[in-house]
C-alpha cells in the first residue's frame, strides 16, 4: 500500500473512534415529538434514553421542579436493550402536556435505582412551541359574557319538554357523580390494625407514603415488579401495568395474586402520573396489600 493511502486509512480509523466515543458520551438524551399548532394542555410525546447498569430500575420523576410548566400524563412504552460495552440503554416514551403559552423549556428528570443506590438525573433540556389561545392585542383579563340571543319562535310544547329533558339530564348526572364518588372514596369503616410486614424495606416505605405519596408508591411498584420478575422470570419492570396484566394471565399467575398486583399498580399510576392523593387509610391498605403480595411471592 502506498504511504498516502495508509495515512488516509489511519485518519479514517481515528475519526471513527472519536465519533463512537462521542456517541457513547451523549447517550442520555430527550427527544420531543409535538404536532404543529400545539395548544395549552394538548398532549405530545417525549422520548428519553438513559444508559444505566444492567438490571437498574428507571422511572420518570414528574414532581421535580426542572419539568417547569410541563407535566407527565402517562408512560406509553418502556424498552431495554443491552449495550456492547456493558449495561443497558432504557428508552421511555411518555405522554406529556405543556401548561404555558409560547416557547416552553423544560428538563426531563429520571431516577435510576441500582445496587449502588438511587441516582436522580437531569437529562438535556428540551423545548416545545405552544400556540397562544389569545389573539394578538387581546387584553389579559376576563370580560363579560355576551347577552342571550333569541333563537326564534318554537312550538308551544318545546318549553315544557326542554325543562323535563334538562331535569332528567341533571338527575342522571347527579346519580353518575354519586356512584363514581362512592367507588373512589374509601369505605367509612375504622381502619384495621396494621399487620406485621414481611419485608423490612416496607417499614421505611410506610413513612415515605406519609411524607411523599408519589415517591412511596413508586417504591412499592418497584418492589412488587422486582419480586414478580424474580419469581416468574419475565421482565415485569419493563412492562406497563396493562402489559403486565396480560403477561400474568398468559403465564398462569394465580388470579387472586394478579388481581392484587394490578390493583396496586393502577393505584400507584394514578398517584405518580395523575396527581391523585389517596386518604391515609387507603395508603395503609395499599401498604398491607403490597406486604401480602410480597409475602405470597416469598412463600415456598
Amino acid at each position: 500500500m502506498r504511504r498516502g493511502g495508509f495515512a488516509t486509512l489511519l485518519f479514517l480509523l481515528v475519526l471513527g473512534a472519536f465519533a463512537a466515543a462521542a456517541g457513547r458520551a451523549s447517550a442520555d438524551e430527550s427527544v420531543v415529538t409535538a404536532p404543529a399548532g400545539l395548544r395549552v394542555g394538548d398532549p405530545f410525546t417525549l422520548v428519553v434514553r438513559v444508559d444505566v447498569p444492567a438490571g437498574a430500575t428507571v422511572d420518570l420523576v414528574p414532581e421535580a421542579e426542572d419539568w417547569g410548566d410541563v407535566e407527565v400524563v402517562g408512560v406509553l412504552s418502556f424498552v431495554r436493550e443491552p449495550l456492547p460495552e456493558g449495561g443497558e440503554r432504557v428508552t421511555i416514551a411518555a405522554e406529556v402536556a405543556a401548561f404555558a403559552p409560547g416557547e416552553v423549556e423544560f428538563t426531563p428528570v429520571v431516577a435510576v435505582a441500582s445496587a449502588d443506590g438511587v441516582e436522580v438525573r437531569s437529562l438535556p433540556p428540551a423545548s416545545v412551541r405552544v400556540t397562544p389561545t389569545l389573539r394578538p392585542g387581546d387584553p389579559l383579563e376576563l370580560g363579560p359574557l355576551p347577552g342571550p340571543v333569541s333563537v326564534g319562535g318554537t312550538p308551544g310544547w318545546a318549553g315544557p319538554a326542554a325543562v323535563a329533558g334538562a331535569a332528567l339530564f341533571a338527575f342522571g348526572a347527579a346519580f353518575a357523580v354519586g356512584f363514581w364518588w362512592r367507588r373512589r372514596s374509601p369505605a367509612a369503616e375504622p381502619p384495621a390494625a396494621p399487620q406485621p410486614l414481611p419485608l423490612p424495606q416496607l417499614e421505611a416505605v410506610a413513612k415515605l407514603l406519609e411524607e411523599n405519596p408519589a415517591a412511596g408508591y413508586r417504591e412499592l411498584a418497584a418492589a412488587v415488579r422486582r419480586v414478580l420478575e424474580e419469581q416468574y422470570r419475565f421482565p415485569a419492570r419493563a412492562l406497563t401495568t396493562a402489559e403486565l396484566r396480560a403477561r400474568m394471565e398468559a403465564e398462569g399467575v394465580d388470579r387472586w395474586q394478579a388481581r392484587l398486583v394490578v390493583g396496586l399498580l393502577e393505584e400507584g399510576d394514578a398517584v405518580v402520573y395523575a396527581g391523585y392523593s389517596p386518604a391515609p387509610e387507603r395508603r395503609q391498605a395499599d401498604l398491607s396489600m403490597a406486604a401480602e403480595i410480597l409475602a405470597a411471592a416469598e412463600a415456598p
